[in-house]
């Protein structure tokens, strides 16, 4: 070879037999040799690293700070001899804190950011694909709509990721590790040209969207979503609606991003949009993102394949007016109702006013102060003035101010007023009750009973009071023991108990005693049969 420029490389260096390593050459690094990021004062020694394929780089691996406090650097390939790179001749040299040759800090920030910007996208970025469709699914499925798996509780679902186009070029997110700036800095880059397709519109966005930090959701640009398939091919007996329900749901969580999203692709067929409540179902819900929309239809017909996109803004425009249409209705009717009901509660409130005015009025000059005799029952009427009507409120108040000035001028006594004041009071609630309805059938059938009772009924039969005194009575029990016997069982006695221990605590057998009655051994409960006797 002509030239050789040296490498980083790392690798063993041979071992003898007895397993000590050989001694290991020192090589300084040319001056124009990059830096890497580590401060003046830090070296370390490298234990062995090994390289697989010739002619090519060893990835080096740098310790852990728990693992050496201080780090250095130095390493270069022994020159080829032979014009051939061997990587078996490179060599870990020792550490030699007093060499001058040892790495500088990085200054990557330092440069200006668009070169910052062009460092990024060339790391994290292919460019054979401008557009890399990021397929998200749902692992496990979900469970079949089959009854037999109605009952059978789904797992938690995990996302899986996957590219429908590979990579070419592989690409490391280790750069996003460095730092929170560079973090803050390189993720727009990744996120710029890639598109998040999620294959299952039940709750996959959401879970997708936890898995992410407010500042990476806030940097997605691009969303790929599928047209509702299921509710247009589904049988007659499926729930077509559950499948729009969901529809409308994921596109209200796509509307979270409006202030940073660009662009959404709905992927659908064209047919789908035929029926007018399929287009309602699917466009209403799409008015909310703000970003553009455009259609990507699956297969591209002959006829009119290339006026999807005019057809398909038409559609949106059409759809947008609707909303606007349907928005405004909406706040007129919303309006004329809230001053409809307004105007109901101002007149509403207006007759509780006048009618808490009436009664304050009623009772003010009923219940007002009288001149030198106070009359308690009289001035205490009517308290619950809502009895009275306007013509009863009229003459009371007019017969109040006849008998007020009566009594005044001594003409009548304050009794002979408060006795024509209830007469008229008791002519008023009797002309009250003869309005009630049914009250003079109710009359007559009363006084045709009563009549009926007065012919059947036999007054010699009613025994006097002298018949049934208790001295012409004497009352024997045929079971006479110690104390007196019990009652028959009554409802008196079934509704209070208590009657019972009465009778059972006294000590008299009998209300006139005998001395010959023989006491048996039974209870005097047991024996039901009772003699009257007489004197």
């Amino acid at each position: 070879m002509a030239s050789f420029s040296p490498v980083i490389v790392a690798s063993a260096p041979s071992r003898s037999n007895s397993g000590s390593f050989d001694n290991y050459a020192r090589v300084r690094l040319p001056a124009g040799f990059p830096q890497l990021n580590t401060i003046e004062d830090e070296y370390v020694e490298w234990k062995r690293l090994t390289s697989d394929i010739p002619y090519r780089t060893a990835q080096i691996c740098f310790p852990t700070r728990e693992n050496t406090s201080k780090k250095a650097l130095r390493a270069t390939p022994s020159p080829p001899t032979s014009g051939v790179f061997d990587p078996r001749h490179q060599y870990i040299p020792e550490t030699d804190p007093s060499d001058d040759c040892r790495w500088k800090k990085c200054q990557l920030l330092s440069l200006p950011k668009e070169l910052r910007l062009e460092i990024y996208k060339y790391a994290l970025t292919d460019p054979s694909i401008p557009d890399l469709l990021v397929g998200i699914k749902r692992e496990p499925t979900s469970p079949c709509y089959s009854p037999r798996y109605k009952r059978a509780r789904p797992p938690t679902p995990d996302l899986r990721f996957y590219h429908h186009v590979k990579r070419t070029v592989p690409i490391s997110t280790n750069l996003l590790l460095t730092n929170r700036f560079i973090y803050e800095e390189a993720l727009p880059v990744l996120y710029a040209n890639a598109k998040f397709y999620p294959h299952d519109l039940e709750g996959l966005l959401p879970l997708f969207f936890n898995t992410l930090s407010p500042y990476a959701q806030s940097c997605i640009r691009n969303i790929h979503l599928s047209l509702p398939t299921d509710a247009l091919n589904r049988d007659i007996w499926g729930d077509r609606s559950k499948p729009f329900f969901h529809w409308a749901v994921t596109c209200a969580q796509v509307a979270r991003l409006n202030k940073t999203l660009r662009q959404v692709d709905i992927e659908g067929e064209w047919s789908d949009f035929d029926k007018k409540s399929n287009r309602r179902s699917i466009l209403y819900p799409l008015c909310k993102i703000k970003a553009k929309k455009k259609f990507v239809p699956n297969s591209i017909t002959p006829a009119g394949g290339a006026d999807h996109d005019a057809q398909f803004e038409e559609l949106l425009i059409q759809a947008t007016s609707e909303l606007k249409a349907s928005s405004k209705r909406r706040k007129e009717v919303t309006k004329a109702d809230a001053l409809e009901r307004a105007k109901r509660d101002e007149q509403r409130e207006a007759e509780e006013r006048s009618e808490r005015e009436k009664r304050e009025t009623v009772y003010n000059r009923w219940t007002g102060p009288l001149p030198s005799v106070s009359l308690p029952l009289r001035s205490g009427f009517p308290k619950n003035d809502k009895i009275l009507s306007e013509d009863q409120v009229r003459h009371g108040l007019e017969h109040r101010r006849q008998g007020d000035a009566a009594v005044a001028a001594g003409e009548i006594s304050p009794m002979e007023d408060w006795c024509r004041w209830a007469e008229e009071n008791i002519k008023r609630m009797e002309s009250d009750l003869s309005s009630v309805p049914g009250i003079k059938q109710f009359e007559k059938e009363l006084e045709e009973y009563t009549k009926a009772e007065g012919n059947n009924g036999n007054d010699d039969d009613i025994p006097s009071y002298e018949d049934l005194i208790a001295e012409d009575w004497d009352f024997v029990s045929m079971g006479s023991g110690v104390s007196t016997p019990r009652a028959r069982t009554s409802i008196t006695s079934l509704i209070d108990k208590r009657h019972d221990e009465d009778w059972v605590d006294d000590i008299a057998s009998t209300l006139i005693g005998k001395d010959d009655v023989v006491k048996g051994d039974e209870s005097d409960a047991e024996s039901e049969t009772w003699e009257h006797v007489d004197k």
